[in-house]
Formats: structure tokens, C-alpha cells, sequence
């Protein structure tokens, strides 16, 4: 199996989920601009992506506990993914109904500053939605299954349905419904996604519905899931914190933050998710067969890897956002300095994608070897360590105190991982250190090169479409050179 090439077909497919995406927020930003309406959605996405972390209950560790089951009996496998399905409609049913008795109470939590008519659109959005999160919990575990089989690219391609209705619902819906729109698209991509994996599992595997609503690993499942599903609970409060904050911070604090966070996880779901997850899946399999030697031999490629991308991208934005940015939002809602904001804000989440593109690949690792606990004492020390930061360099820095808070957090969670890891690795500092290090030289020259083209240019239109294919080219072109070790795992064929 060529796992690079699957990687690369994956990050192929969510660079296009993540720029229709992308795309959404940029037109959502010239119906509305910075407004209390995108407020209001981003904080309803931001409450379905809480109530999700319960449904990690029975998905954050059923690769390992599937394929451990999977490995001793085939059919027994299959079984137990099929009490999972069960379970995890029920969880997306009692998420749906809490949201319609308590939605103002819940919003209150995470954004204490908005008033009465904010909390109404809110409460609005959050009902449709959350009808959607019944279909959504029950489409996560038929994937998760579907990758424990390497059968990533359908899960994947369904994925690119939310984005492309969503980007019909604001040309069709929004004249009628407004940024409700929104929901109402999502309800029916999640809907339409169940009935895509579900026939296609059936087809393409052994599994076949039964009446069983218990196994004997769900407990097992359930109580190793629930050091997850408390770990991610409490990460969820740095949003939670961090919104509370914005929404205190004037009205499109929250949009901008949320448009950060979107840049963010889109740079994120490229280069970091489709590496990490097939990681995942060939780590967690290694060891039930207990191959420590070929286990330490891909922790180091992967994560030699994902420095090198993810320093590649980040020189990029610094280099090419603003004008990036200028010609997408130009004449549209969002003012000069809105952009300016947002320019600031993605530059100094940077330092959190080149972190989380090594740390992404030891939580991984910390996963697969079922030692939930450290997942649990990190989360709670970067969200301690987050929230005197973010009350700290919020009263000095506004907004930018949180997106810098998040960053500096990240570091020393990534050491602790780093540590713990390396006792089932055996893997030394100088093997993560020595190639940031000298990816970073090489992006810190090339970022003032470009910097300084920039200046000269100053036409956006000129940066981007005759510097910015240029600086690449040279980048990759010196990288060739510099970066050998990284070049020659990129072009094995046995990877």
C-alpha cells in the first residue's frame, strides 16, 4: 500500500473541500461583512462543534479497539461497528433535544455579551442545525470505520458536499432565509452524507445490520473514550473562553476571530489531517503486531514531513496574504482594516500550525498506544495556561491577545507530548529540532526576499500572479537542496 499516495490524494481532496469552504466564508463576508448576524452563525457552528466532542465518546479510540477486535475475528469486527452506528444515532438525538429545550441557556455560555435579539437569531439557527448533528454523529462513525479499512477517499469526497450546497444555499436561500440559509444547508448535507456511507459500507465490507445494541468492548471503548472525550471537553474551553471574550470585544470580534480560525484549519486540514490520520491508521495497526522498529522509522519521516509543508506554507502567508486577502474582499463589506485585522491575526496563528504539525502526529501516537490520560493532563494544562494568557494579553493586545494566546500555549503542549513520547520511541530532541531549525532558516530568508519584492511591487494583482509563482518556484527549487532527507521521503516510492 503507498501510503504517500494516499496521502497526497487525500490533501488533493480536502485543499478542495477546504478552498469551497473557504469560498463560502468569503461570500458569507460580502452579503454580511463584519456583522452581528455572522456573529450569530459563527457562534451556532461553533456550540455544533462542542456538542460533537460526545459523540468522541465511542469514535476518538475505535480504530484501535476495532482493529484489535477485527484482528482476532473478522465478522466479531463488524458487529461491534455496528452497535457503534446505533449508539451514536442516540447521542446525536439527545444533543438535538437539549439544543430545543435549552438553546438560549446554552448560547448564554458561550457568548455572555450578546443581547436579546442576537440570542433569538442564535437560538433559530441552532434548531436547524442541530437536526442535522443526528445524521452528522452517525456519518463520523461510519467513517472512522471506513478509515480503519485505508478506504479514505470516499468519506472524503462525500465530505465536499457540505461546502458546495452551502455555497448554493447563499445564492438560492439567503435572499429568503437569511444567514439561516446556512443551517438548512447543512441539515440536508449531513442527511445526504448517511445515505452515501452507509450503501457504500455495505457494499464494500462484511457489514450488515443487526438488532445488537451491546458488546462487551463497549465498556471498555467507553471507558478508555472517556479520557478523550474529557480531554477535548476541556480544550473546547479555550474557544469557549476566547469568544466569551470577543463577544465582549464589539461586534465582529467574533467574525474576525472565527474568519482566523478558518484560515487556520484550512492550512490544517491540507497539510496536517489527510498525514495524520493515515498515520494514525498504519501506527495503530503496527502496534497490535507490536513493530516498534517500523513504528519509530514513520513517527520520524511523518513528522520530518510535516515540518517541512507546513514551514513551506507558513513563509507563504506571511509573504502573500494581505494582497491575497485585498482581492478577495475587494469591494465587498469588509473595510481596509478589517483585513489588516485579519492579516495580523492569521501571521500570528502561524506559530500555532507549525506546533500543532508535530504535535498532531504524537497525540496521534498517544492514541494508538491507549494512554489517554496524557491527552487529558495536556488539555487541562494548555486550557490553564491559555486562559491567564487570554486575560492577560486581551487587556493589552485586544484581539490579538487571544489568537497569540493560543500560539504560545501550543509549545509547551507539544514538549509534553514530545516527552512522553519519546519513551516508546526512543526518538532524541535533535531528531525534531534539527529539521525545524533548518527549515526555518531557509523560510526566514525567503520571507525577506519576499517581503521586500512586495514592498517594490506594492500591485497586488503583480504579487500574486507574477512574484508569488516565482518565490515558489525558488523556494522549491533551493528546498531541493537544502532539505535532501525531506526531498528523499517525498520521492520514495516504498513510503
Amino acid at each position: 500500500m503507498n501510503l504517500r499516495k494516499l496521502a497526497l490524494q487525500i490533501s488533493i481532496i480536502n485543499a478542495t473541500g477546504t478552498i469551497l469552504g473557504f469560498i463560502v466564508n468569503i461570500l458569507l463576508g460580502r452579503e454580511f461583512g463584519v456583522s452581528w448576524e455572522l456573529d450569530c452563525l459563527f457562534i451556532s457552528l461553533l456550540i455544533f462543534s462542542f456538542f460533537g466532542i460526545f459523540n468522541t465518546f465511542i469514535t476518538s479510540l475505535l480504530i484501535p479497539i476495532f482493529n484489535e477486535i477485527k484482528a482476532r475475528d473478522e465478522k466479531e469486527g463488524f458487529e461491534f461497528a455496528d452497535v457503534i452506528f446505533k449508539w451514536s444515532l442516540l447521542i446525536g438525538i439527545i444533543g438535538w433535544l437539549i439544543v430545543l429545550i435549552g438553546s438560549p441557556l446554552i448560547i448564554k455560555l458561550f457568548a455572555s455579551g450578546f443581547d436579546e435579539k442576537a440570542i433569538s437569531l442564535t437560538s433559530e439557527i441552532l434548531k436547524l442545525l442541530f437536526i442535522g448533528y443526528i445524521f452528522y454523529n452517525l456519518t463520523s462513525s461510519v467513517s472512522v470505520i471506513l478509515n480503519a479499512l485505508y478506504l479514505f477517499l470516499t468519506p472524503t469526497l462525500v465530505a465536499l458536499l457540505s461546502p458546495i450546497l452551502n455555497i448554493f444555499a447563499i445564492f438560492i436561500l439567503i435572499p429568503k432565509y437569511g444567514v439561516k440559509s446556512i443551517a438548512i444547508s447543512y441539515l440536508f448535507s449531513n442527511a445526504i452524507q448517511v445515505f452515501i456511507l452507509i450503501p457504500y459500507l455495505f457494499i464494500k465490507t462484511q457489514w450488515r445490520p443487526t438488532l445488537k445494541v451491546y458488546h462487551e468492548k463497549l465498556p471498555n471503548l467507553i471507558n478508555q473514550s472517556s479520557k478523550a472525550v474529557l480531554s477535548s471537553f476541556i480544550l473546547s474551553l479555550r474557544d469557549i473562553i476566547s469568544r466569551n471574550i470577543a463577544s465582549h470585544l464589539g461586534i465582529g470580534a467574533i467574525t474576525l476571530l472565527s474568519y482566523a480560525d478558518k484560515i487556520i484549519s484550512i492550512l490544517s486540514q491540507i497539510v496536517i489531517s489527510p498525514i495524520s490520520s493515515i498515520f494514525y491508521s498504519r501506527v495503530s495497526e503496527l502496534i497490535a503486531i507490536s513493530r516498534w522498529a517500523d513504528i519509530k522509522d514513520i513517527l520520524l519521516r511523518t513528522i520530518r514531513i510535516n515540518i517541512s509543508i507546513s514551514i513551506f506554507i507558513s513563509a507563504g502567508v506571511i509573504v502573500f496574504l494581505k494582497s491575497f486577502l485585498n482581492l478577495l474582499f475587494l469591494n465587498s463589506r469588509f473595510t481596509e482594516n478589517d483585513i489588516y485585522i485579519l492579516s495580523y491575526l492569521m501571521i500570528i496563528g502561524l506559530i500555532y500550525i507549525v506546533a500543532l504539525s508535530m504535535e498532531a502526529i504524537l497525540v496521534r501516537m498517544t492514541y494508538a498506544v491507549k494512554r489517554v490520560n496524557i491527552v487529558l493532563f495536556t488539555a487541562a494544562v494548555s486550557v490553564v495556561l491559555f486562559y491567564m494568557l487570554s486575560k492577560i494579553l486581551s487587556s493589552f493586545l485586544n484581539i490579538y491577545g487571544l489568537v497569540l494566546s493560543v500560539s504560545i500555549t501550543e509549545i509547551p503542549v507539544f514538549i509534553i507530548y514530545f516527552y512522553f513520547i519519546s519513551k516508546y520511541a526512543d526518538i532524541l530532541p535533535v531528531n525534531i529540532f534539527y529539521p525545524l531549525i533548518k527549515n526555518l532558516v531557509l523560510a526566514i530568508s525567503f520571507i525577506i526576499v519576499g517581503v521586500f519584492i512586495n514592498s517594490h511591487l506594492k500591485k497586488d494583482i503583480f504579487i500574486l500572479f507574477l512574484w508569488c509563482p516565482i518565490w515558489v518556484s525558488l523556494y522549491l527549487a533551493v528546498s531541493r537542496y537544502t532539505l535532501k532527507e525531506e526531498w528523499g521521503i517525498l520521492i520514495n516510492k516504498k513510503v
